[in-house]
């Protein structure tokens, strides 16, 4: 996403700051959107005692049969309310790092 709004001969430190909060959001979302439902199993295995015995396949498996995709991405919105802001500012956080330490390097990209 970054790359996309680099400047024509430009730099990643070209980018302004809500450059880089809007990629660490939106990979933020991305993520949990395509793990939540593996991550939906982990928690049923771990506190549901119908599932502590059956395995992460059988778990994914009744869950889906009985109340469908939504039943695995239950919970799914708060948690990516939660992940654009702290996703944004990490990565926000990592690039300003990352350009600091390249400045100290005599300019050399890494």
């Amino acid at each position: 996403m970054c790359h996309a709004y680099i400047p024509e001969g430009g730099t990643k430190d070209d980018l302004s700051p809500m450059v880089n909060v809007g990629a660490g959001a939106a990979s933020g979302v991305a993520y949990w959107t395509a793990f939540y439902p593996a991550d939906t199993i982990k928690s049923q295995i771990q506190t549901n005692p119908e599932f502590q015995s059956e395995s992460v396949l059988a778990t994914g498996r009744k869950i889906y049969e009985r109340q469908g995709m939504r039943g695995l991405y239950s919970g799914w919105g708060i948690t990516a309310l939660r992940a654009a802001p702290a996703h944004g500012a990490i990565f926000l956080c990592y690039e300003k790092v990352a350009q600091y330490l390249r400045g100290m390097g005599g300019g050399a990209e890494q």
